[in-house]
C-alpha cells in the first residue's frame, strides 16, 4: 500500500517537540514495510530520499512578501492521487483541515494524529465540519482520544516511540549532581515548580529547550534565587542529547492542567521526552496529567506526582538521590518497558494494523 504523510512542520535541529519529531519518525519506520511519503512544508520546493522513505517539501504560499499563510500550498494536490492511504498529522491547522478535506472528495481513507498544536479558534471548524470526515483517529494516547469518540468514528491508540539505537545509556562513570528539563518553555510545562523544587537542593537544575515564551523565562529567572538553573536553548544531535539523559540523575517534567499564571490547558497528549530519558535508562518524574501516566510505571520506571506541587518534586528527587541502586533498577526497568512498546517499529506496526482493519 501507498501511504502518504502529511505534517504541518518539518524537524529541524531547533525542534525538539514531539509534534515535529513524530510525523518524521513514523514515516521513516512505515517505509521499511510499504511505500511510504512525508510531505511537509518550507520556502522552497525540495525532495530528499532519507533511506527507504521519501520526503516532499513544498514551499508555503505568499500573498505577498510580508502576508504569509503559515503553513499553507495547494501545488501538493497531485500527490495524494496514486496513494491509498492519507495521514494528517495536527489537528488544529489550516492545512490538516484541507487535507481532510480534498482527501475525502478524491475518495480516499483519511487517518489522523493529534499532537496538541495549532490554533485552538480551529478546533470548531475541525470539529463540526472536518471531524466527521475522518476514517480513524490514531492517537498518542487513551487521553488524547477521549475528545474524539463524539464524532462516532474508529479512536484506537498508536502510541510514541523511540529511536532506541540513538537513545540508549551512554557509558559514564557516574551520574552527575543534575536534574533535566527537557521541552518548550511554555506555561502548560510547569517549568516554574521544578526551578521552586530544587533551590534548597544540592543538585543542578539543566534545561534545554526553546525559549517560546518570554514571560515564562523571566519568572524562571526570578525563581531561581540560589542560581541552580543552567540553560541550554538548543542541542546539536541526538547523541548529545542521548548523553544528557544518560548523566542525570532524573528527567522532570511537571506539566500542569492550570499553569503557574493562572491559566488552564488540557494537557499534555503524550510527551516523548519521558520516553527518550527511560530509553536512556534515566528514570523520570512527571506529574498526573493529560496522557503521562499511561507510559509512566509510578514507582517502577519514575515517579507520578500531583501538579502544581513543588514539595512533591522535591521528595521524589532526593528519595532518587539518596537511592542510587533504586534508581537504576527504575531506568532498567524503563530501558525495557521502551524495548517491548515504544520502538518506533512498535508503533508503526500498529499503525499498520489500523489502516489495514480500517479498510
Amino acid at each position: 500500500m501507498k501511504i502518504l504523510q502529511i505534517s504541518p512542520k518539518y524537524l529541524t535541529s531547533e525542534d525538539i517537540g514531539g509534534g515535529e519529531r513524530y510525523p518524521l519518525e513514523l514515516a521513516k519506520a512505515l517505509s521499511r514495510y510499504t511505500d511510504t511519503t512525508l510531505l511537509v512544508f518550507g520556502n522552497k520546493r525540495k525532495t530528499i530520499k532519507m533511506q527507504t522513505l521519501r520526503i516532499e517539501i513544498y514551499p508555503n504560499l505568499k500573498i505577498s512578501r510580508i502576508i504569509k499563510i503559515e503553513p499553507f500550498s495547494i501545488s501538493f494536490v497531485h500527490e495524494l492521487a496514486d496513494v491509498e492511504i492519507v495521514h494528517v498529522h495536527q489537528f488544529r491547522k489550516v492545512i490538516s483541515n484541507f487535507s481532510v478535506l480534498y482527501g475525502k472528495i478524491k475518495g480516499k481513507p483519511i487517518f489522523v494524529t493529534d499532537h496538541g498544536g495549532g490554533d485552538p479558534a480551529r478546533f470548531y471548524f475541525f470539529s463540526f465540519a472536518v471531524g466527521p470526515l475522518v476514517s480513524c483517529f490514531l492517537t498518542v494516547s487513551k487521553f488524547s482520544g477521549e475528545n474524539l469518540l463524539r464524532y462516532g468514528k474508529p479512536v484506537k491508540v498508536i502510541s510514541g516511540g523511540v529511536n532506541v539505537s540513538k537513545f540508549y545509556r551512554r557509558k559514564i562513570r557516574m551520574k552527575e549532581n543534575k536534574v533535566l528539563f527537557v521541552g518548550r518553555f511554555l506555561p502548560l510545562k510547569g517549568c516554574e515548580y521544578v526551578v521552586k523544587a530544587v533551590q534548597d537542593l544540592d543538585v543542578e537544575l539543566q534545561m534545554i529547550g526553546v525559549p517560546t515564551s518570554p514571560k515564562v523565562m523571566n519568572t524562571l529567572r526570578t525563581l531561581d534565587k540560589n542560581r541552580k538553573i543552567r540553560f541550554r536553548f538548543s542541542v546539536s544531535d541526538d547523541d548529545e542529547l542521548a548523553k544528557e539523559y544518560s548523566s542525570s540523575v532524573v528527567t522532570i517534567l511537571p506539566s500542569v492542567y492550570r499553569d503557574y499564571y493562572g491559566d488552564f490547558h488540557k494537557g499534555e497528549l503524550l510527551p516523548l521526552t519521558l520516553l527518550e530519558s527511560m530509553a536512556c535508562e534515566t528514570p523520570v518524574i512527571c506529574t498526573k496529567v493529560g496522557g503521562m501516566p499511561e507510559i509512566v510505571a509510578d514507582g517502577e520506571t519514575g515517579f507520578l506526582v500531583n501538579p502544581n506541587d513543588p514539595l512533591a518534586i522535591r521528595d521524589r528527587i532526593e528519595y532518587l538521590i539518596n537511592n542510587p541502586e533504586e534508581a537504576r533498577r527504575m531506568g532498567q526497568f524503563g530501558r525495557r518497558m521502551v524495548l517491548k512498546n515504544h520502538t518506533w517499529d512498535a508503533v508503526a506496526k500498529r499503525c499498520l494494523a489500523a489502516y489495514k482493519e480500517s479498510l
